[in-house]
């Protein structure tokens, strides 16, 4: 295959998804750790990349969940699982109501699909760029 024909001069950026309700689809799951700047450096979090399937021209969102961990007080934990399941909820991913096994869960997530909102960042202070952001309902 030697040449491909396509047209450059369509090629747009990607933009955010317009505030309001969408189909989103996870595209991946990733477990990795904090940051930095974290409150707790290197402890476990999911990245998850959120695509939108009926907007060829939305960029994927990234939703961030971190995870429960030894180190955690009875608050933080609360808070933790509490946003862990909203997710889950939210997106029909099954997971064991009586512990998390981490791995199977982010495998188990890519595909899930949902009717979702989202909101737009502010600008990034150093690139200007805005972003979409997933608004997580509460639990029912």
């Amino acid at each position: 295959m030697g040449f491909i024909p396509v047209n450059f001069d369509e090629v747009q950026e990607a933009k955010p998804a317009e505030p309001g309700i969408h189909a989103m689809q996870i595209t991946g799951c990733e477990v990795t750790a904090t940051g930095p700047n974290s409150n707790k450096p290197g402890t476990p979090m999911y990245k998850i990349n959120i695509g939108f399937p009926e907007e060829v021209d939305a960029m994927n969102l990234q939703h961030y969940l971190t995870l429960p961990n030894e180190d955690d007080d009875a608050e933080t934990l609360k808070n933790k699982v509490r946003g862990l399941k909203r997710f889950l909820e939210m997106f029909n991913v099954p997971y064991d109501k009586s512990g998390i096994d981490i791995e199977k869960i982010a495998f188990d997530m890519v595909g899930c699909q949902a009717q979702g909102e989202t909101e737009l960042s502010e600008p990034d202070p150093k690139s200007g760029k805005i972003y979409s952001r997933l608004r997580v309902p509460y639990l029912k």
